[in-house]
């Protein structure tokens, strides 16, 4: 008769061997995912100016319409959309530096985004992260445009 013999479990050499592999895995994947949280950052940034462009075009596009396009700084505007009354227009576009420009026509959630005001740029920062920041800069003149800046650099 012969007599079998059966495997409780697994040798400490299957053992090690799994461990390696695991570790391997982790020293390839774990560099991946924290490119793939400044990816995300980095979207957060393009989704916001985005955002700026799209609000900045529609109230241009209502102070077109009602020939407030040409105004000079300062000018107050009635948008009358998603609870927004007044917006302070530079050549027709929201202006920045101030609360009641394009920080008013931009939907960002609060908890996501801080808001400095500076001369005629507001700058929005991404969850206090330094260097990831989108800003604003009102038009200068009649017929230009607004400027908008994306820093990455810290994302």
């Amino acid at each position: 008769m012969r007599l079998e013999r059966r495997q409780n479990g697994f040798t400490l050499i299957e053992l090690v061997i799994v461990i390696v592999i695991l570790g391997i895995l982790a020293a390839i994947a774990l560099p991946k995912f924290i490119n793939l949280q400044r990816d995300a950052r980095i979207a957060q940034l393009a989704a916001m100016e985005g955002s700026m462009k799209a609000a900045a075009a529609i109230v241009y596009g209502k102070a077109l319409a009602n020939g407030a396009n040409t105004a000079a700084a300062n000018v107050v505007f009635a948008v009358n959309s998603d609870g927004v009354t007044n917006v302070t227009l530079d050549y027709g576009y929201p202006e920045g530096g101030t609360n009641n420009g394009i920080v008013q026509v931009v939907d960002y959630k609060t908890t996501d985004w801080t808001v400095t005001n500076a001369g005629t740029t507001s700058t929005f920062q991404w969850r206090n992260v330094a260097n990831c920041t989108v800003a604003y800069t009102s038009p200068a003149a009649a017929n230009d445009r607004p400027t908008i800046t994306v820093t990455n650099t810290g994302c």
